[in-house]
């Protein structure tokens, strides 16, 4: 037809696309089938989550009891730096504390979620370009198989000139077969009425423009025929003739920007949250201002990254963020409690260590 479509006509590859299809042959709605997927995702990196939020915490109590001496190393070793980390790393060691090891885990915990947030991004983007194609494509063969139109071995322009010519009864006829077939084939969830693009106010149903945009698809010279622009036309006006009754009749906004409400509120609940919850009991009078204003940095920042990735991405991918921020701040209480149960049990048994070697 003198155009590519760079996702072609089958359901994406890739992991995460695989097993999204997998949990839609059960749920039979994409957006929940993605909020399963989520949480069952959520629980197999639960271990990961544990063990960065029981060493960040350990981390701020730890350094909350030493912090007194470790304000007095700096002043008495100011000048000699080497000596300094020196009596540092004493200190810690002194006081349990593995940086380390929490370095690691939180190396291992950032690297994870940026990875797999990435490429679910990618993924899901590549899902909404392929839905988006497929469902036009679908109410495309509706329309022509309705006014009894053969698609095959023609371009856009012999195409365009044999629907032109189709009379208003057939057209008619054709244009509520397509409002059937969309019904049909739609994928809602909530209030958003289209979850492959963005919940928001752009139309859900898109013009031709948006649609190229989003579907990914680009037109070539066909040899020793029509040019790309000629047939990008063409294309247009087929398009304007297919989707006439649902842009002119069946439109509409998309969503309301819920999502992306939900997500920036959810982020800032999220920091808050653990940051109350990961804070020593004791107020310790010796934090640096450089750590607080570094926190009101995060603050802005996280939101504000989340912010532009559901204005710009799919309804669909905004489900999964809310989602998974969403089941993080919900855990972190549990998180917490199992973590001070742990440091309670230990510290119970260096006391009874200790009484036992003072009997003796």
């Amino acid at each position: 037809m003198g155009f590519i479509n760079l996702l072609g006509a089958t359901w994406p590859g890739g992991l995460w696309a695989s097993l999204i299809k997998i949990f839609y042959s059960f749920i039979t709605n994409y957006a929940w089938a993605i909020i399963v997927f989520t949480l069952c995702l959520k629980l197999l990196l639960s271990p990961i989550d544990f063990l960065q939020k029981r060493s960040t915490a350990k981390m701020q109590k730890a350094n909350a009891t030493i912090q007194p001496e470790m304000e007095k190393l700096q002043k008495r070793y100011a000048n000699n730096q080497k000596l300094l980390q020196q009596k540092q790393a004493e200190l810690y060691k002194k006081n349990g504390v593995n940086m380390g090891g929490s370095c690691f885990i939180m190396l291992l915990y950032m690297v994870s979620t940026l990875v797999i947030f990435m490429t679910l991004f990618n993924s899901m983007g590549t899902i909404s370009r392929f839905k988006i194609t497929d469902q036009y494509e679908q109410l495309k063969t509706t329309y022509y198989n309705s006014v009894s139109i053969n698609t095959e071995n023609k371009n856009y322009l012999e195409l365009v000139s044999e629907l032109e010519g189709v009379n208003d009864t057939k057209k008619a006829a054709a244009e509520q077969a397509v409002v059937d077939k969309y019904e049909e084939i739609k994928d809602s969830w909530l209030w958003v009425k289209n979850i492959w693009i963005s919940d928001s106010v752009a139309n859900r149903i898109p013009d031709f423009n948006a649609y190229i945009n989003a579907s990914g698809t680009v037109f070539e010279d066909i040899e020793n025929g029509p040019k790309a622009d000629e047939l990008k036309a063409a294309a247009e006006q087929e398009y304007k003739i297919i989707m006439n009754s649902l842009l002119t009749n069946h439109n509409g906004v998309n969503g309301y920007y819920i999502l992306s409400i939900l997500a920036v509120g959810i982020s800032v609940l999220t920091q808050v949250f653990s940051a109350k919850m990961m804070q020593p009991k004791s107020k310790n009078p010796y934090e640096p201002k450089t750590k607080q204003k570094t926190n009101w940095f995060m603050m802005i920042l996280l939101p504000a990254i989340m912010l532009v990735f559901t204005l710009t991405s799919s309804a669909a991918f905004s489900v999964y963020i809310i989602t998974s921020s969403l089941v993080s701040t919900l855990l972190m209480p549990l998180v917490m409690f199992i973590s001070n149960k742990m440091d309670s049990k230990a510290e119970q048994k260096r006391k009874d260590a200790i009484k036992v070697d003072y009997r003796r």
